[in-house]
């Protein structure tokens, strides 16, 4: 009788001990799809699962006993490109420009002495992790009297890069920022 479980030990261990790599693998993947497709669409009779499944394991020997060859680690042309630096709208100096010149957040804001270094008093203590729900200030009143850490911060990446003591960069989805800005509230 023909098991499907060790037909399909038999490909695992094709394709993560047999030496495989994925390039080569790939006909093989897509042939596997194909037959899912022929079989759940038309014959699914045993023999013709039975069938398919044995095509599909001499396929795996095929592979498992294929020698590496130069051409599997790629070419030269074949060199991985440059991602596009990601850039939104909003970038770090205009919510910067925004947060200094506010007239709630900017006097929470104090210069260190650093270049684009500033020390940071939060109207509330930040999240241990971001996105946390609820988050941010709940009162206008945290802003007159902030009851958080002073912390330091910059809307640099080298700033903080370079920076010899602990320094946070203020950016979308840090705790920091959530904690100096308002509650979202849902109702």
């Amino acid at each position: 009788m023909f098991k499907l479980k060790e037909v399909f030990d038999r490909w695992v261990v094709a394709g993560t001990c047999g030496g495989a790599n994925v390039g080569d693998a790939a006909p093989f993947l897509a042939n596997i799809e194909k037959k899912i497709g022929e079989l759940a669409l038309g014959n699914s009779r045993a023999t013709a699962v039975a069938n398919a499944l044995i095509g599909l394991t001499d396929d795996v020997d095929n592979l498992r006993s294929r020698a590496v060859q130069a051409s599997d680690f790629g070419s030269p042309e074949d060199a991985v490109e440059e991602p596009p630096v990601l850039e939104g709208a909003v970038g770090l100096g205009d919510l910067e420009r925004l947060l200094l010149n506010n007239p709630l957040a900017g006097p929470l804001f104090s210069k260190t002495g650093i270049l684009g270094v500033y020390n940071l008093t939060l109207p509330t203590t930040p999240d241990s992790y971001s996105l946390a729900e609820p988050t941010g200030t709940h009162s206008p009143i945290n802003y007159a009297d902030p009851q958080g850490p002073m912390i330091k911060v910059t809307f640099n990446r080298e700033a903080e890069d370079d920076a010899e003591e602990a320094v946070i960069l203020l950016t979308y989805g840090a705790p920091e920022l959530a904690a100096l800005l308002p509650e979202m509230r849902t109702t």
